[in-house]
């Protein structure tokens, strides 16, 4: 349980950091209502880095607001040094067996983390591996794919829809419009690089109140809830 409780703080202080958006995106019911989705997420491991590769779809401009409004794809790519000797810069390459991808990492400014947003749309789906570049070292490291064989956002989606089904009627205007919008993320215990994957689904209105689910994407079970 206290895994799960942190992993709730992690996802609720993002809350402030994404937000609402206008594409709608293909999906089950509620999905035009999901500003924040994701659809990928690889990590590596070793000694010196913990790596993260994801992508997805989040608003343009981030309002936490409860509406959506315009979005787009997005990808990251984040390394976090285990090693606090490293030193600038961080060059990546990523592969998927055939085509690849370049580019630097930039230290972000709020954790140790080093990462950048690049345009992956053409090795995305099947990554193999990243090669990072630093100081006079060189290493790459095998991607897992955290999603393979775990169900998806749109499953997450309508596991989370049908258990808040109350809150969604409470929250539903005369018209018929939902008055919450709902991120959809893949997450894990930030300070533990080698702890299991949850989806987190939270149902967001303009006053900042959520509810929230946290579920198992191996079998879709939900394991914490807030409403």
């Amino acid at each position: 349980m206290k895994k799960f409780i942190i992993l709730f703080v992690c996802a609720v202080m993002s809350i402030s950091v994404f937000a609402a958006c206008n594409k709608k995106p293909d999906g089950p019911e509620y999905s035009e209502y999901v500003s924040y989705y994701q659809t990928h997420q690889y990590t590596a491991l070793n000694e010196d880095f913990a790596v993260s590769v994801y992508s997805g779809v989040r608003e343009s401009e981030f309002r936490s607001d409860g509406k959506v409004g315009e979005t787009q794809t997005f990808y990251v790519v984040s390394a976090t040094p285990l090693n606090s000797s490293l030193k600038l810069p961080v060059n990546y390459k990523l592969t998927d067996g055939t085509k690849t991808a370049e580019g630097s990492l930039e230290q972000d400014k709020l954790s140790a983390s080093f990462s950048s947003e690049a345009d992956l749309s053409d090795i995305i789906e099947n990554l193999k591996t990243i090669t990072l570049s630093y100081a006079d070292k060189e290493v790459t490291l095998t991607l897992e794919n955290r999603l393979e064989n775990m169900i998806d956002w749109q499953e997450a989606l309508k596991i989370a829809t049908a258990e808040l089904k109350d809150v969604i009627a409470e929250n539903t205007d005369e018209s018929g419009k939902l008055t919450r919008e709902i991120y959809v993320k893949f997450i894990r215990n930030r300070f533990d690089h080698e702890s299991p994957y949850y989806w987190y689904v939270a149902l967001v209105g303009e006053d900042y109140k959520y509810s929230a689910l946290l579920i198992n994407p191996e079998n879709g079970e939900i394991l914490t809830k807030k409403d």
